[in-house]
């Protein structure tokens, strides 16, 4: 069974967004021609990918459950799951996601990675945040590497593409604090 777990995606996507017309077109108007839109219509590209959209729910919502996010997933998938409350969340502020869309046969999936939270030192200390474990990934590439490790379907990374760019964008949140024991430093890493 093949498993594909989305961390990131960035792609271009042209959604079917009306039913088809009785010759098979899909496509919003382009110009009303007195609500006969059948000549507005102009086919979808042969390689489009219908989907549709989708809720992640948290359940216990406000007083009822309610929509905790909005996704697009293809037409025919199955999604399952949502927001989950409770004490084992602790460390990411009490919540988590626990959401995946499987294709009809089985073989493909997509999952919304539960909210991590860790922090590490050289020095043997246990975690410094109540509930949080410890992690000594230095780089967006070693957390990824080791979450994929940690799955329960057989996966591994196939590729890994850094952004320099967008590490550069959120430079600004970089930290180097002095401290009793050395140093605490913060950085972003894309």
């Amino acid at each position: 069974m093949r498993h594909f777990i989305a961390f990131l995606i960035t792609a271009s996507l042209c959604v079917a967004c009306t039913e088809p017309s009785a010759q098979g077109a899909y496509g919003p108007p382009t110009s009303v021609d007195n609500g006969n839109y059948a000549a507005a219509r102009r086919p979808m590209p042969a390689n489009t990918q219908r989907v549709q959209r989708v809720q992640v729910i948290d359940a216990n919502g406000f007083d009822r459950p309610t929509a905790a996010a909005y996704g697009l997933i293809p037409v025919g998938w199955r999604a399952q799951g949502g927001v989950q409350w409770g004490q084992q969340y602790s460390c990411t502020n009490g919540f988590n996601y626990n959401w995946s869309a499987t294709s009809p046969d089985g073989l493909q999936s997509v999952a919304i990675m539960p909210m991590t939270r860790w922090d590490t030192n050289n020095y043997g200390a246990g975690s410094s945040l109540i509930g949080c474990p410890r992690n000594s990934a230095t780089s967006a590439r070693q957390y990824l590497e080791s979450i994929v490790a940690q799955s329960k379907v057989p996966a591994r990374p196939i590729d890994y593409r850094p952004r320099p760019d967008l590490a550069r964008a959120f430079s600004y949140l970089n930290t180097q604090t002095p401290s009793a024991m050395g140093e605490m430093r913060t950085w972003v890493d894309s």
